[in-house]
Order: C-alpha cells, then structure tokens, then sequence
C-alpha cells in the first residue's frame, strides 16, 4: 500500500506534483493553490475543525439538560450515522479532490444548480461555526482570568479578537497555521485524555446505572428515556461529530489528496468519536449534582464539576486549555470556509467572484476570502447581541446547517 504520510519532496516529487496537477486539469481546474499539506496535517486540521474539547463542551451541557445522563447513549447513534456520511464522502473526495468540498462533491454529481444551494448552506454554516468557537473560548478565558461577572457585550469584544488572531493565522502562511493546529491538537487530546481518566478513576461519583436515568425529563416506561426529549438531546450530540469533512475543503492543498483526504476523513471522525464517549462517561459519572445541572442550578456543569472535585488552582489553566481547543476549532473553520468561497469564485458563482479567487502572491492563500468569512462571523455576533441565548442559538443553527449541508453530496 502506497504510505499516504509520505510528502511530495526530494526524489519523485516533481513527478507526483505534475500528476496531481494534470489529474486537477483533468477536473476542469488549474494549480493555483500551493500543495503543503501533507497526511498529518490534513488530519490535524479535521482534528481541530471538530475538535474533541469542541465535541465535548459545545454540547455536554445542552445534550444533559434535555435528557438527562441517558444523552450517552445518543453519541453511539449519532457516531454511528456520521460514520457512514464519512464513507460517503471519502469515496467522493477520492473522486473529486478539489478545493471547497461539500460544494464541490455536490457539484461534480448533481450539477452548478444544487451546488449552490448546498455550498451556500455550507458556507454560512462554517461562518456561524466560527462565530460560536469564537464567542465560546472568549467565555472560558473570561471566566478563566476572573472575569466571571462579563457581560454578554463584552464577552462578544473579546470574541471579535479571537476572530482577529484567526484571520491571521490564516493569511500570513501554512507553516503558521500548520504548527498551530499540530500543537493545539496535541494538547486537547492530552488535556482530554488525562483528565478523563482523572475522574473517571478517581472522582467516581455516581453508578453506572445512572447513565439510563433521564432524570425526569421523560416519563412512563422501560425506555422513559427513549422519547422526544431523548432524540432532541441527540439534536445536539450532532455538534459532537461535526467538522470531519474539513480536509476534503483543502484537497487542493493537500499532497496525493485521492488517498490522504479519504483516510483523514475517517480517521479524524473515529478518533474524536472513541475520545468524547470516554470523556462524556467520565463527566457523568464524576458530576456531583445532576438534579442541579439539568435544571440550571449550575451555569456550567463541567466547570463546576471540575471545580468541586479539583479545586479553583487546577481548575483555571484547564480552562484555557478548553479555550484553546475552541480557538483551534475556529481556525480550522476559517481555513475551510475561506477555500469554498474561493471556489465558488472561481466558478463564478458569486457577486464579486473576480475579487474573491485572487491569492497571495508568495504563499498563494486566497486572503481576501479568509478577510471576508471573519468579517462575516464578527457581523453574525454583532447580530446575537439582542438575543439572550446567545450560545444555544448559534450551535441550533449550526447542528441544522451542516445537516442541511451534508444532505446535498450524500
């Protein structure tokens, strides 16, 4: 088997370079972007775009207060799902390698007119993605530099520079945004790992049993927790398994894409999944109070959870360790959103597609698309300022988008 973690340098890799571009012309498209990704980085940037704190705290909350430690049973079914749209979309990412993904695996098979409507509910789903990673590692960093009392206003200022420091790990170069999402990456799953076997072994506060209890959110028979309110938590869960596509938006960039693409696809999707189901099994059975978590006695069950059982001290860098993995997520969001507006413009799809598939002239990123998605997301949270619920809003939002999305190609 061809090693698909071998980069296109030293002998041969002008022939592999000139392949992977004739195979591109062959596709009806030219070399512009610059192939520097190789198997790991391709990867890491799924790792980061879905992101396994991002899985964990973007739905934990949500999913525990609609049906109870019985939402664990959802990740099994929403995992299993997603894994077979992960087949899908290798298959057709081995075909069609191109730069914008979602937008163009519908394109290639159903024709321009579905690619719209498809790649535009991509893209704006990417954008609200971006602007809910940015408002929620602003939220922990506040909360972890004891500005626990910051209004909804000023947690929004500060998201704004989490879009700004994403805006520019994109466009000054792929090295940049390469070692970021690598030790970002490297973090969350040690951060994941370590501290779920902490709880896990010894912060065992509840029994196995508790993980069939919806705690009153449903009632009447064995399966009381199969039910409406079960299926809504699942709703949620889907946040968990969401961003595993994000290599295949970068295929153009990415070296032998019609093999490394597919098996990042569901390497990432599988990594993240086995990660959140062993962390969301060592949360439930460490939090202390479920009654008061599913009601709203505690604003955030997780952080509460580690504060009661490792105190303040410990508590707070782990904080921007889950700050951190939302800032990944947000990047590798920009980074996949960026390429689909560039080929939307390059096929001419959008108003000012001339302006939008311009590139750099040294690293060839296309910079003004990167621009223009963060301007778009600090505009979506502007928006959000008259919404009280602004977090459980933009994850509704974006769950549905990416389902909506996702049904075009497959």
């Amino acid at each position: 088997m061809e090693d698909v973690t071998s980069g296109a340098t030293g002998v041969g890799a002008p022939d592999t370079d000139e392949k992977e571009a004739s195979r591109l012309h062959g596709l009806g498209y030219e070399q512009e972007l610059k192939r520097e990704f190789g198997f790991w980085h391709a990867a890491a940037l799924g790792f980061a775009d879905i992101s396994p704190i991002v899985a964990m705290y973007g739905m934990f909350a949500l999913a525990l207060s609609v049906a109870g430690p019985s939402m664990f049973w959802g990740l099994f079914l929403v995992l299993a799902g997603q894994t077979l749209v992960a087949l899908v979309f290798g298959e057709i990412s081995s075909r069609w390698p191109l730069a914008g993904g979602v937008y163009q695996w519908t394109r290639q098979q159903v024709g321009t007119n579905w690619a719209w409507f498809g790649g535009w509910a991509y893209m704006w789903t990417l954008v609200m993605a971006m602007s809910t990673c940015a408002f929620a590692a602003a939220s922990y960093v506040a909360v972890g530099i004891g500005w626990e009392s910051a209004s909804k206003t000023q947690i929004i200022i500060l998201a704004f520079a989490w879009l700004a420091f994403g805006t520019m790990a994109n466009t000054v170069g792929q090295w940049v945004l390469k070692g970021f999402v690598t030790l970002s990456i490297c973090a969350e799953f040690l951060a994941s790992i370590v501290l779920g076997l902490v709880l896990i072994i010894f912060y065992n506060v509840n029994p196995l049993s508790v993980l069939w209890d919806s705690f009153g959110t449903n009632t009447g028979g064995t399966w009381n927790w199969f039910t409406v309110a079960w299926l809504g938590a699942v709703a949620f869960i889907g946040w968990s398994f969401l961003g595993f596509e994000a290599s295949g938006a970068i295929a153009e960039e990415v070296k032998k894409p019609e093999r490394t693409v597919p098996w990042s696809i569901l390497i990432v999707l599988l990594g993240v999944g086995a990660v959140v189901i062993f962390t969301s099994l060592a949360w439930i059975l460490a939090i202390p109070d479920i009654n008061a978590a599913m009601t709203g006695g505690v604003a955030d069950p997780m952080v509460q959870t580690l504060e009661y059982h490792l105190g303040d001290t410990i508590t707070k860098p782990i904080l921007f360790v889950i700050a951190l993995g939302f800032t990944a997520s947000m990047v590798a969001l920009q980074t996949a959103v960026s390429r689909t507006v560039f080929s939307f413009a390059r096929d001419r799809m959008i108003p000012l597609h001339e302006y939008f598939q311009g590139l750099t002239s040294g690293h060839k990123l296309p910079a003004r698309a990167i621009i223009f998605v963060g301007v778009l997301a600090a505009v979506i949270l502007l928006l959000n300022l008259v919404m009280e619920k602004v977090y459980m809003t933009l994850v509704s939002f974006v769950v549905g988008g990416f389902y909506i999305a996702f049904l075009f190609p497959v």
